[in-house]
């Protein structure tokens, strides 16, 4: 992967530390009943950003990393922009119209935040597409600096709007605004040398036709995510929804940690796959070695989740949230499973082998929201986490299949149970070590991960050929540095070749 791969790797880190910063932050600053009204909106937010992000940006990207002639290239980004903002300016005003009527109760809270809402999506359909040329064009390193400009933002203003005007939802939505019109501002500066010529075709009818079954597997991706919590709010008790979500919303924080460095990995070979479809055997070495890496450094993580969700969560939020220790566990295996339907969806979108995941997707969504209504009345919260589950693992199962075949994945039996050890020596040293204050719960974080680490190393996971892949991509100087610290590893490794 290019320099510029990285750089939007250690940008996705970079911002989902400081999304967690603001989901914590908020957590201390608002009340439990208006932290789950944030969370609502969060979550529509969510979906109505990749209503608006789903459809023209992806086809904008892949039209833009296959097709060299600037003339084409000039009308994809006016059709992708034209289009996208319709296309928000139509979720707006049906946010608006939810708004007046009232769908949302008690309304004379939902009513200023849905509107906030509802213009940071309108914002966000010109943000993604300015994103998506900068994506297209393989200008990663650009790309990298667009979110945690924006999240940096949203933190400051938010926090600032809160502290002000009260304890209120609606001033950390301000943030979201003050993002967006940021990350506006920096996406039109980085892109004001691009040659996008006007030409003599105003449209690109291929951006058009690659939009919708785009839109239907990303949008799908999105909805799979959120609508857990959505469910929530709309099938559990008025009178409780609002504290139930705030209790699920500090479970889903901790537990799509996973997901949120997944998909930052998965986003950013996308372009790569796309554009070397030609070239079979270097896109399925972009998307296996992509695969490897979520398992083997991001999916533990939901491993200590499940293992001590009691800890972890005090160890982050107040005592208010201690229902939320409860139903973790189960969201994290959500998140785990949420995490691999993702990246197969992706993975399979870069192919252009849209018509599965246009399929599987909205299947798994059906699922979610139908166990959730029949669950949450009655389990509250872990209704809820129980549709997550069941429509992740619904996903995987039938999306398994075809990215495996297609990317010629082959996984080892000697492999798998290495693998397997190493992830048993991790929830080993989380059972043993203590955990009982905030104190000894990070020393048995960083304890339990360093074996981990170590064992990736002994059983032969982590070799020199990875350091070499992940150290070229900061450039060949890198790379070559990282030669002696590679035979370190190899030497250390217990399954090395004579």
């Amino acid at each position: 992967m290019a320099r510029g791969g990285m750089a939007l790797l250690i940008a996705f880190v970079v911002v989902g530390i400081m999304n967690y910063g603001y989901a914590i932050l908020m957590s201390w600053l608002l009340t439990v009943e208006q932290f789950g009204i944030l969370g609502v909106m969060q979550a529509i937010l969510a979906i109505g950003v990749m209503v608006v992000g789903a459809g023209f940006p992806w086809a904008l990207v892949q039209v833009l990393t296959r097709d060299q002639r600037w003339d084409r290239r000039g009308a994809a980004f006016r059709t992708a922009l034209v289009g996208n903002a319709i296309l928000g300016s139509a979720v707006a005003v049906l946010l608006l119209f939810a708004a007046l009527a009232g769908w949302f109760k008690p309304a004379d809270q939902y009513l200023g935040v849905l509107l906030l809402t509802a213009g940071a999506i309108l914002l966000t359909s010109i943000t993604s597409v300015l994103s998506g040329a900068l994506h297209g064009l393989l200008r990663l390193r650009a790309v990298s600096l667009l979110q945690p400009t924006e999240v940096l933002v949203k933190l400051v203003a938010g926090a600032t709007a809160v502290t002000l005007f009260g304890t209120q939802a609606a001033g950390a939505l301000v943030g979201w605004l003050a993002g967006a019109v940021a990350v506006i501002w920096l996406a039109a500066y980085l892109l004001r040398h691009t040659p996008f010529p006007a030409g003599s075709t105003a449209f690109n009818y291929d951006v058009v036709r690659r939009t919708g079954p785009l839109f239907v597997g990303m949008f799908g991706l999105t909805l799979l995510s959120y609508a857990d919590i959505i469910a929530l709010k709309l099938f559990a008790d008025s009178a409780s929804a609002e504290a139930f979500a705030g209790q699920y919303q500090v479970a889903a924080t901790l537990a799509r940690m996973p997901y949120f460095a997944a998909s930052a990995l998965f986003v950013a070979v996308f372009p790569y796959v796309s554009a070397h479809l030609h070239v079979p055997d270097l896109a399925n070495s972009y998307a296996r070695l992509t695969l490897k890496y979520v398992a083997l450094f991001i999916l533990p993580t939901s491993l200590v989740l499940i293992i001590i969700p009691e800890p972890v969560t005090q160890l982050f939020f107040s005592v208010e949230y201690g229902r939320s220790a409860d139903v973790l566990p189960m969201v994290a295996l959500g998140s785990i499973f949420l995490s691999v339907g993702y990246g197969f969806g992706i993975l399979l979108q870069a192919a252009s082998n849209v018509r599965m995941t246009s399929l599987v997707l909205p299947i798994g969504v059906v699922i979610e929201v139908g166990i959730a209504a029949l669950l949450v009345p009655s389990y509250g919260i872990r209704g809820a986490a129980l549709g997550l589950l069941a429509a992740a693992m619904v996903t995987v199962l039938i999306l398994g299949p075809s990215v495996v075949r297609r990317f010629a994945i082959q996984p080892t039996l000697n492999g798998s149970i290495r693998y397997g050890v190493a992830l048993g020596l991790l929830m080993a040293a989380l059972h043993i070590l203590p955990h009982g204050s905030r104190v000894e719960t990070m020393v048995t974080l960083l304890a339990a991960g360093l074996l981990y680490l170590l064992s990736t190393l002994a059983l032969g996971l982590f070799t020199s050929s990875d350091l070499s892949n992940l150290m070229g991509a900061f450039g060949e100087k890198w790379r070559h540095r990282s030669e002696r610290m590679g035979r370190a590893i190899d030497g250390a490794s217990f399954f090395r070749r004579r």
